[in-house]
């Protein structure tokens, strides 16, 4: 006798970190999980993981006074032939889509210091907006893929 079996997908799930390094692999594991159940190919997951390494090593570093403690909300969410994720923290200001392109050709010692995050995020995602409201930072990527 065969024994009835059911199977289900996670098409979105959501974490929410410190604003701190060693909360970082929670959001790894997230994604490694999400990307597993919904049968993401690797080249899908490694631009995933790449950017959001970026995101919110920026967000740590760069967005808050030293010390200060705050809340970073990661969710992914897959769509028919997407997956968006939406960052949204109450840190600084910060546009990426402000941020000049670098210098790529230039030597490594006469380039200027940073951008290369933001690059990454232009270069392995289909879209990217970004909007304050109020207080927070809301930056959302899109990323197409076919299974």
């Amino acid at each position: 006798m065969r024994r009835a079996s059911w199977g289900f997908t996670v098409r979105q799930i959501e974490a929410r970190i410190l604003n701190r390094w060693e909360d970082m692999p929670i959001v790894t594991s997230m994604l490694g999980r999400f990307a597993g159940e919904n049968g993401l190919p690797q080249s899908v997951l490694h631009d995933l993981n790449v950017v959001l390494d970026e995101v919110l090593n920026n967000i740590i570093a760069y967005g808050y006074e030293d010390g200060a403690q705050d809340e970073i909300k990661v969710r992914l969410e897959r769509r028919d032939g997407e997956i968006v994720l939406l960052i949204e923290d109450q840190g600084r200001p910060f546009d990426p889509r402000q941020v000049s392109a670098p210098d790529l050709i230039a030597p490594l010692h006469a380039r200027k210091v940073g951008g290369l995050g933001v690059h990454f995020m232009r270069s392995l995602m289909d879209d990217l907006t970004y909007t304050r409201a109020g207080d927070t930072n809301r930056l959302c990527l899109t990323k197409k893929f076919t299974t």
